[in-house]
């Protein structure tokens, strides 16, 4: 099993706990007596952890697949494949070049408010645009995609952990550089660019918002 358990905030006493695997098993678990409630096959494994609103389970796998999973059908609401054109110098010069499956593995980030859940992926190398996108939460039509929009860098790389949400914005850290960034939850675009005292190489914990204050973690 790769996610921790998730229970689904419910007044019922009888919630269950919902666990997704790297083989695409995800499973509703009786937290009373570890009985297997249901189950779903899943079209590949899962390493990021599960998010929810509402009856809503919002699932991402390593291929880039994201799904909405109905919590009182048990069925699939909609389902999103994220992908993206490999930025080499063959796309120049051979038309054939096909999209690539992202892989996902930070959690999905819900905002209820704007009925949209923004997704943090994987590229494999860096490339001209940073790795998030906005899915609508009802539909999962894709809203909009991260733009580079700023003169300060041409390259960004890929993000194993989620950002977090402030007010209009999305806030996360650029690996192997001292920047954290700012993008608009309205439309994708670059809000601001700050300079950290120090670089992180790889991120594995999220930025935490409280207050008006962000906490960036050092690893």
């Amino acid at each position: 099993v790769a996610t921790s358990p998730s229970l689904i905030p419910s007044t019922a006493t009888n919630a269950p706990l919902l666990v997704a695997d790297t083989q695409g098993n995800l499973l509703a678990i009786d937290q009373h007596d570890g009985s297997t409630l249901w189950h779903i096959t899943l079209p590949a494994g899962v390493v990021a952890p599960l998010s929810s609103h509402d009856a809503t389970l919002i699932v991402a796998t390593v291929d880039g697949d994201l799904l909405a999973i109905d919590l009182a059908t048990h069925t699939t609401t909609w389902h999103h494949i994220t992908t993206y054109l490999p930025q080499d110098d063959r796309v120049a010069f051979d038309s054939a070049i096909s999209l690539h499956r992202a892989r996902i593995e930070a959690a999905p980030v819900i905002d209820p408010s704007r009925r949209l859940v923004v997704i943090a992926y994987m590229r494999g190398a860096p490339q001209s645009t940073p790795p998030f996108l906005a899915i609508d939460l009802d539909s999962g039509d894709l809203l909009w995609e991260a733009s580079a929009n700023t003169p300060h860098r041409s390259t960004w790389y890929d993000q194993h952990v989620a950002p977090v949400l402030v007010e209009d914005r999305l806030i996360f850290i650029e690996p192997f550089s001292p920047l954290t960034a700012g993008v608009s939850l309205d439309d994708g675009q670059m809000l601001f660019l700050s300079n950290r005292p120090s670089c992180i190489q790889r991120q594995r914990s999220r930025i935490v918002h409280a207050s008006d204050l962000n906490y960036v973690p050092r690893h």
